[in-house]
């Protein structure tokens, strides 16, 4: 037992050495987050309301010119189930980029990745209007969005083409996994729109295309230096 605990001790430390940036994020998120949560329900705890209105991004408070909402929408979550999820993400695919790319341009992937919020925020109504469900266009300014699953689909996007190529199938049966879920869980959990899967998708689609057609920050360079033929 004392051996095990102490290889998994030491997996932990070697894992943090390599990654700190996925360790520090997956961190601060949770540290951010749990205060903010109403633990008074615990089978539905939720982030409490104010907190939800204050540090969430939305139309109507960018137009107030409250621009700490693109840092600080990021950092909560709506609840711990969430959070959870979110985790699993940034563990799975930020690590994947920043073992290959470094911790500096990791986190501006990262964080570059949350700026696609506001296109997917159009792209969502012009989809889904016709839906009564769904977000109408008379609350699309205060609908909140949150959580930092965007920027971890932000990093996939940008390591998609090395896991592609090297048919690395832990990576994409993870990906396909996460996609088929976004795509039925609105039957499956009665979610009545798909916002939060649009601002995924986007977010993935534009890294993707950032990297692959501009070879942005030199990533494209940087995870595929090892195969053959790698692009200019």
């Amino acid at each position: 037992m004392t051996s095990w605990l102490r290889k998994k001790a030491k997996y932990l430390h070697d894992f943090i050495i390599s990654h700190p940036f996925t360790f520090t994020i997956i961190l601060i998120n949770g540290i951010i987050s749990y205060p903010l949560y109403d633990w008074t329900t615990i089978k539905y705890t939720m982030i409490k309301p104010y907190w939800k209105e204050l540090l969430s991004i939305n139309i109507d408070g960018i137009a107030r010119g409250e621009l700490y909402r693109f840092v600080t929408f990021s950092f909560v979550h709506f609840g711990p189930t969430h959070h959870f999820y979110t985790s699993l993400l940034i563990l799975g695919f930020v690590s994947n980029l920043e073992r290959e790319v470094g911790w500096q341009k990791t986190m501006i992937i990262y964080f570059s990745s949350t700026l696609f919020i506001f296109f997917a925020i159009p792209i969502d109504y012009l989809l889904l209007k016709t839906n009564i469900n769904t977000v109408m266009w008379e609350n699309i300014w205060t609908h909140n969005y949150t959580g930092a699953s965007g920027a971890a689909w932000g990093c996939r996007g940008a390591y998609f083409l090395r896991g592609w190529k090297r048919r690395e199938m832990p990576f994409l049966w993870f990906t396909l996994i996460n996609f088929l879920f976004g795509l039925f869980r609105k039957p499956i959990q009665g979610i009545s729109d798909y916002n939060a899967d649009i601002a995924h998708y986007t977010a993935a689609l534009g890294m993707l295309f950032l990297v692959t057609k501009y070879n942005f920050l030199r990533i494209r360079s940087l995870i595929m230096h090892d195969l053959k033929d790698p692009p200019k």
